[in-house]
């Protein structure tokens, strides 16, 4: 079997023994793990049930980082179905979730949520005014650039970007979240 089943079928074992032993704390990573596999794997029927799984155990727990992801997952699945106020919804909802508790990184994945939004609905343009090719990559997320000037066709962009990543000392970067 290919890594993606046995990764399955581990996540899915470990999420039958806590509900055995009822621990739901450990049942809601398994099924956030068996989400993210499934997902990554193709498999949307397996993900649907991950997510159920994750949306049960989130709202059994009542904490914030498990309703945070299993917000993450619904919002992706809106936008796989080509629900784009849907996923524009929860997008701004597990914003509000992650800057409530405190995480520093729910504003990046939210950013990248409404990339994938406006790109799919044709509302990019409005960056275009903002961007020169010529913007300073500090405090920056330069493959977030890349990819705002690849799709608007900002050419000079693309290419001080690309630059700027090739010249980049990746191994000193690989723990960083934004990378």
């Amino acid at each position: 079997p290919d890594l993606a089943t046995i990764q399955l079928a581990r996540s899915t074992e470990l999420a039958h023994l806590c509900t055995e032993a009822g621990d739901r704390e450990i049942f809601s990573v398994a099924s956030f793990h068996r989400a993210i596999v499934s997902y990554l794997a193709g498999r949307p029927d397996d993900l649907v049930e991950a997510m159920t799984d994750l949306h049960r155990a989130a709202e059994s727990l009542g904490q914030p980082w498990h309703t945070y992801f299993a917000g993450c997952l619904a919002q992706g699945r809106a936008f796989c179905q080509g629900d784009y106020a849907q996923a524009e919804q929860r997008a701004a909802a597990t914003l509000q979730l992650g800057q409530a508790f405190g995480v520093d990184s729910t504003d990046g994945s939210y950013g990248v949520q409404m990339f994938m939004i406006h790109r799919e609905t044709g509302r990019l343009d409005v960056a275009r005014r903002h961007l020169t090719g010529r913007e300073t990559f500090a405090g920056r997320w330069p493959a977030g650039l890349l990819a705002l000037y690849t799709e608007l066709g900002v050419t000079e962009g693309v290419r001080r970007t690309l630059r700027h990543l090739l010249d980049t000392n990746f191994a000193g970067r690989i723990t960083d979240a934004q990378w």
